[in-house]
């Protein structure tokens, strides 16, 4: 199976994991997509900011997921700004094709919402409402596989 993107598609790379080991597990494939992709944008969780600058040096095609501005202890009202305000930042970058990594509800729903007219990401329940694709992914293993079955490209294996 050919996982290759063409080189000039403008590619949101989604990926506002939440969960510090699998962020870095995935960010050899991040950084592979980004190094591929000269026209994409990376999300990912606010929270590993520092984490993300550090690994990936230079890198300026960075959008971070809101999450402390999103968190319930926030009202309502500055939440749903917060939502907004990012959701206006990923149209804005006018993705031709939005590739979802992690593959939780969060990263399905800003997939959908990207304005991107291809959506690829892992089958799960109600996919089709969120991708246009949905590769086979092997969670069998370790994460690793599951997230370079996802990747375009992946990283070479470790």
């Amino acid at each position: 199976m050919d996982n290759r993107l063409p080189v000039m598609s403008r590619l949101l790379i989604l990926f506002p994991c939440s969960h510090m080991g699998n962020l870095l597990i995935a960010l050899p494939h991040l950084r592979a997509m980004l190094a591929a992709h000269p026209e994409s944008l990376l999300m990912v969780n606010q929270r590993y900011q520092t984490l993300v600058e550090q690994s990936l040096p230079g890198e300026s095609r960075l959008l971070y997921y809101p999450e402390q501005s999103l968190s319930r202890q926030v009202p309502l009202f500055q939440r749903a700004h917060s939502f907004l305000k990012l959701v206006m930042a990923m149209r804005r970058f006018h993705s031709k094709v939005v590739v979802d990594i992690e593959g939780e509800q969060k990263s399905a729903t800003l997939a959908r919402l990207s304005g991107a007219a291809e959506r690829i990401g892992p089958h799960r329940r109600h996919g089709q409402w969120f991708y246009t694709q949905q590769p086979p992914v092997d969670w069998s293993g370790h994460r690793w596989q599951a997230y370079a079955s996802l990747s375009r490209p992946a990283a070479n294996s470790p």
